[in-house]
């Protein structure tokens, strides 16, 4: 669980860091929609910690342990174009779905999460230029 727990947090990350940075003709959409994101993964963060707890696990709490665990790379979002910040995430989303749906325990668990990340990564799907 601490694998979605880390995960969940880098996502949060570079979420709210695309927000600060996204420009462009569809800035005011795609900054509201990166606000959405982030606000829910904030929420996520806190149930999956506390799903640990209450299963007797210790949720991880260091930037070391997140990088380490993290299913979502790390990436320097701020220096990305809108369009590579959308293709980033898009990934970045993919990334939490595989990890959900390759685990049984997880999937079971959090499968609210599991649908909220395929929601997302249709929007940023969808969000493409083409």
């Amino acid at each position: 669980m601490n694998k979605l727990l880390a995960s969940t947090w880098m996502l949060f990350l570079k979420t709210q860091t695309a927000h600060w940075r996204v420009s462009g003709k569809e800035f005011f959409s795609l900054h509201k929609m990166l606000q959405l994101q982030y606000e829910d993964l904030f929420n996520a963060i806190d149930s999956i910690g506390e799903t640990i707890s209450m299963k007797g696990g210790i949720p991880i709490s260091t930037m070391s342990e997140i990088l380490k665990e993290s299913h979502v790379v790390d990436a320097l979002v701020e220096k990305m174009t809108s369009e590579e910040i959308m293709l980033f995430l898009l990934e970045a989303n993919k990334a939490v779905v595989s990890l959900i749906e390759s685990d049984p325990e997880l999937k079971s668990n959090f499968g609210e999460r599991l649908s909220a990340h395929t929601k997302w990564q249709w929007f940023f799907e969808s969000s493409k230029e083409s």
